[in-house]
């Protein structure tokens, strides 16, 4: 949990379309793209989430639903892949988001920063990260 998992193409999984916005976010790189797949890379060291608020409630949601998978653009997509690769990618969007259980699109928000209306606790302030 908490990771990076790679997946058949016939896994169940939800999709999120959302803003990304201006805000400093983890991304998947060259770099840290085996890092990214070790159990509980996606918590920092008081076990909340290093992703942006709208991924965040996205991944709460999924729980909820019981739904195991979620695909994320910034963690899916290796960002400094080679152009074809992400030429790719961006080809294939759109069997991703046909090929997905349901997706939870994030229609409000103008940064991933934002979060998922209805999803948290609203009588609690928020704060960057999310703790499960």
């Amino acid at each position: 949990m908490g990771c990076l998992v790679i997946c058949f193409t016939t896994t169940p999984f939800v999709a999120l379309s959302y803003v990304w916005g201006r805000v400093q976010m983890l991304k998947t790189t060259n770099l840290n793209y085996e890092g990214l797949q070790e159990a509980g890379a996606l918590f920092n060291a008081t076990g909340e989430f290093v992703v942006p608020q709208t991924i965040c409630d996205a991944m709460r949601l999924c729980r909820r639903l019981g739904e195991r998978y979620l695909w994320v653009d910034c963690l899916c997509v290796v960002q400094d892949a080679a152009p074809d690769e992400i030429d790719k990618m961006l080809r294939a969007m759109a069997f991703i988001y046909t090929s997905a259980e349901c997706t939870i699109v994030a229609a409000t928000g103008v940064d991933a920063e934002r979060g998922l209306s209805g999803v948290g606790d609203p009588s609690q302030q928020r704060e960057r990260g999310c703790q499960f």
